[in-house]
This record gives structure tokens, sequence and C-alpha cells, in this order.
């Protein structure tokens, strides 16, 4: 088999694009949005495991015979 050279054009950089002010509001509005869902989940997740831990340990009191109150 002869190999056989490709000739291609020169490497051209693309132009370096800069976003419209509408366009950065749009992606920062995004951004925040991720960050306070990503925020919500992770305190909902906390608070969840605090009463899972607080539900264990009033089960196990009141195993033990301790009551509330």
């Amino acid at each position: 088999m002869n190999a056989q050279r490709i000739e291609l054009p020169p490497f051209v950089s693309a132009p370096i694009v800069y976003p419209s002010l509408g366009r950065a509001i749009i992606d920062s509005s995004f951004t925040v949005g991720r960050s306070v869902l990503v925020g919500g989940l992770g305190l909902a997740l906390l608070i969840g495991f605090a009463m899972l831990i607080a539900f264990g340990v009033a089960t196990g009191a009141g195993a033990l015979g301790f009551e509330a109150g």
C-alpha cells in the first residue's frame, strides 16, 4: 500500500468571543440557582440525618424504659 500525504490548510485559531451582558446575566443566574439548589439539598440531607439520629436515640431511650417528660 502506498501512503499519500494529505495537504491540510494552515491551522487558524477561532476568535475569542466575549458573551454579551444579557448572556452573562443569564449564566450567572443559572450558577446562583444551581448553588441554591445544591445548598438546599445539603441542608435537607443534614436535617434528615439529624432527625434519624434523634429518632434512633428516642427509640433507644424508650426501649430502655426512659420516658419523655
